[in-house]
Formats: structure tokens, sequence, C-alpha cells
């Protein structure tokens, strides 16, 4: 018998409550049976009408997303609201954000910002940055740049990927912490790096960190970094990236000039909308001749007249 199955049936006596919680979770996991839905649904609302607090913020996950049950939100947030009050901080984030978007009734920011709070200061990473939008756009308080850096930076510091990014932002524009360009680099690094590399915040920050790379922010200019973190978004589907990729390629910059691969990147953010790739895309007329020999010296003056070349860009203020 596995150490598990063994704690779980010696829980059985001693502690029925956690019993059933820990047979939810084999039953989830498939932990010494079968994975089944219903029964690990089952056995958490056992253990949850016993008054365990975990299990009944399991129930309120279980009824929240259709997870061996119907989907019913308002059983949902009544067992959120058990365990919330009851101290779960998973629990109160989901009461958070049920007032937040006003799922079982009327928006209530209140509300919301009273349970995320107290979620947060629990140390959980969803409410720490739920808690930096509060104070970021007046929601429930009155706006704080500082406030909104500072739960911000304590949720990039339990490895958030999107916070890193949005503190590296106000590292960057120097709003509610002193600007610091170097600072926001290391975080759009740390971003960069985060384990999942597919997520949105992940592609964003290697293109922003290409864009530090390219322009020398925070660090010296390394034209072949750059172009290493735009092709690591733009193989990705990142716009944005595949754009700067395309830029980089047809001027010859931190990498051997080539116009066709330049036009294949340029295409590719092109079909995805964006608006300066679109222009080169269609200046290029690829299928009828050749890039002209001036293209890539067009591409520098173009950027010249333009240091804001791109939408994202724009929005980073660099």
């Amino acid at each position: 018998m596995q150490r598990h199955e063994m704690k779980v049936t010696i829980l059985k006596d001693s502690d029925p409550a956690e019993y059933f919680f820990e047979a939810g979770r084999c039953y989830k996991k498939g932990i010494g049976v079968e994975k089944d839905a219903i029964k690990a649904f089952l056995n958490w609302k056992k253990a949850a009408e016993m008054g365990h607090v975990r299990a009944q913020c399991m129930v309120g996950i279980c009824y929240d997303k259709g997870f061996g049950i119907y989907r019913d939100p308002l059983n949902a947030f009544t067992w959120f609201k058990k365990a919330a009050d009851a101290g779960d901080p998973d629990a109160q984030y989901h009461v958070a954000a049920y007032y937040k978007e006003g799922v079982v009734g009327n928006q209530d920011r209140q509300l919301a910002f009273f349970y995320g709070k107290k979620a947060a200061e629990q140390g959980h990473v969803d409410a720490q940055f739920f808690m930096g939008e509060c104070y970021l756009h007046g929601h429930a308080v009155s706006q704080d740049f500082a406030k909104a850096f500072a739960w911000f930076e304590k949720a990039a510091d339990n490895e958030d990927p999107e916070a890193m990014m949005t503190v590296a932002r106000f590292y960057q524009n120097g709003q509610g912490v002193q600007q610091d360009f170097y600072q926001a680099y290391l975080y759009y690094r740390s971003a960069a790096l985060f384990d999942d590399q597919s997520n949105e915040a992940n592609l964003n920050s290697f293109y922003c960190l290409g864009i530090c790379y390219e322009k020398g922010i925070g660090i010296p200019k390394d034209l072949g970094q750059a172009v290493a973190c735009y092709k690591a978004a733009a193989e990705k589907g990142h716009a944005d990236s595949q754009y700067r990729l395309g830029l980089c390629i047809n001027d010859g910059r931190g990498v051997n000039q080539n116009t066709g691969v330049a036009y294949y990147w340029f295409s590719l953010a092109a079909h995805q909308g964006h608006s300066g790739a679109k222009s080169h895309f269609m200046s290029f007329n690829y299928f009828d001749k050749a890039p002209s020999d001036n293209s890539h010296q067009q591409s520098r003056l173009n950027e010249q007249e333009n240091p804001g070349i791109d939408e994202q860009e724009n929005k980073l203020s660099f």
C-alpha cells in the first residue's frame, strides 16, 4: 500500500472530514484509484458538509467549473462564501472575483476589495495582483500608484509573470516608484525566463526585452540579443515581435540581411492585423518582383521618422 493510501485509510476513523477531502483528491488525481470527477465531487461535498474548509472551497470550484456536477454559479458562490468567511484565501479570492464581476448579483467593488485584500494578505498571488489593479484604477479605493506598485511587486515576487511585466512598466515609466530602466530590464528578463513560455505575458516579455536590447534601455545595446528575443516570441505567434524581427532582418541589424526572410515575418504579422507589418508586406509586391534594393534603407528611414514604431511600443512609452 502506498504512503498516501495508508494516510487516507488511517484518517477514515480518526478524522472523517479529512478522509473524505483526501478521498476527493485521490479521485481527482487518480491516486490509487481511477480518475472520477463525480466521485471527487461527492467526497468533497461530504467533507464540506462536515465543516472542512478546504473541501468547501473545492465544492465551490466544482460548481464554478462544472467539475463532477452541473455548473451552478449560485451554489459555487454559497460554498466559496462559507470557506472565505472561515479564512480560506482561495475562496476569498473567488468571492472577490464574483463580487467584482457581479456573477450572482450586482457588482460590488467594495466587497470585492474587502475579500481580495483578505486573500492578498495571506499571500494569494492572484489576489495580490487584483489589489494592485484596484489601486491602479481606483476601484473601491482612491487611486494610488505607489500602493498599486507595492501589491504588483508582491505578486511578482511570488513568480507571477504578468505581475513581473507590470512592475517592469512601473519602473520604466517612473509610476509609483522612482524611474529605473535597469530594474525594468531585470523584471522583463525575469518574466521572459519564466517556465511557462507560451502565455501572453511571457511572449510580451520577450518582445519588451528585445526592445531593451535593441535600443539600449537599462543595458548596453546588443542587436544580436534583440533578434534572439524577437525570434523567441515571433515563433510562437507574437505579432509585434514578428514585425520587429522583420525590420531587423530587412535592415541587417543583429543578423544577416535577407529581404525574403524579412518578408516572411512581415507577412505573418500582417495576417494578424499588425498595421506596420501590413505596410511593409504590401510594399514588397513580392510575387511580382524582388524587393527594391533600397528597401532596407527605407525601413531605416521609416523607423527614424516613427520612433514609436508600433502600437505595443507606444503603450510601453519606449
